[in-house]
């Protein structure tokens, strides 16, 4: 038992309290990782304003995390105490029909770190320590800080994504919609595979100011280690707004919409697309409606 840890507790919408609560144990099954960084999506943003009711407090939030494994319940191999680790944000059974086919995110008894709901209520990782299962954690090489495997959940989501979409060697032209982190993830990921790709923002931006596009690309040329993303393949990709750009839209390979909280604007840009496209794919980052 290690009695009390500090948390950053969602106490009541946009209010935030540096808490001590009880450290958590790990049951069977399940280890607890001591949490060294974590990210903050735009989905906590919107929790903590509560207009999501995903985020009912009072709630410890936070899911693109990575740390290191300092306890483990039973059933589960004392040595990976001591590893450093990735945590999955879902948490899945592992013994449904969906789990067993391989779509986890899609699993009967789904749960996801740092969310409550009217179905749940799951503790995340603004905390000194979380508790996942044994199968949601996943090692990390050494030269991997914990910064950077925090980012390993939205990029992984956004390499899904471009997956999915299944480029190939004939693939002209891909767009991304949406200029936030998963979709400028998104646009990189498409650059480094070779291919030229025009990252859209959903607003224009103000006078002397720079759209979230533009701003990406200058963190992609300041990336550290630069081979991450070379200049040649940052050049790949072009910026524009969605609404001086769509035509663009009407004959191009491959689209993939990375609008993550903005139902609206998500619907929208659908009822365009379906009446004004000719040809190509369509992928969405972002298709759960599960609690």
């Amino acid at each position: 038992m290690l009695g009390t840890m500090k948390a950053l507790l969602l106490t009541s919408p946009s209010s935030l309290t540096l808490a001590e609560v009880d450290t958590p144990e790990p049951g069977a099954g399940e280890v607890r990782v001591r949490i060294a960084a974590c990210g903050i999506c735009g989905s906590d943003v919107h929790g903590y304003t509560g207009s999501t009711g995903r985020r009912i407090p009072p709630l410890v939030m936070g899911h693109e995390a990575a740390g290191t494994i300092d306890a483990v319940g039973q059933n589960v191999s004392g040595e990976m105490v001591g590893q450093r680790v990735a945590l999955d944000s879902t948490v899945f059974c592992g013994e449904c029909d969906f789990c067993r086919n391989g779509q986890e995110n899609l699993c009967t008894h789904r749960q996801v770190l740092g969310v409550s709901c009217d179905a749940y209520r799951r503790q995340g990782c603004f905390a000194e320590y979380a508790i996942v299962p044994e199968r949601c954690v996943y090692p990390l090489p050494d030269q991997m800080s914990f910064v950077a495997a925090s980012l390993l959940e939205p990029l992984t989501i956004g390499l899904q994504a471009v997956r999915l979409g299944g480029a190939g060697p004939t693939t002209r032209s891909a767009v991304v919609i949406g200029a936030g982190t998963m979709g400028s993830g998104i646009a990189a990921q498409i650059a480094n595979a070779g291919h030229n790709v025009l990252l859209l923002d959903l607003d224009a931006k103000s006078a002397g100011e720079k759209t979230p596009a533009e701003s990406a690309i200058d963190r992609l040329l300041a990336s550290d280690p630069p081979q991450l993303m070379s200049k040649k393949n940052v050049a790949r990709i072009t910026t524009g707004v969605i609404d001086d750009d769509f035509d663009k839209l009407a004959d191009c390979d491959w689209i993939i919409e990375a609008i993550i909280e903005n139902l609206d604007a998500k619907r929208d840009l659908y009822a365009r697309i379906e009446t004004e496209r000719k040809t190509g794919s369509i992928v969405s980052s972002n298709t759960s409606t599960i609690p």
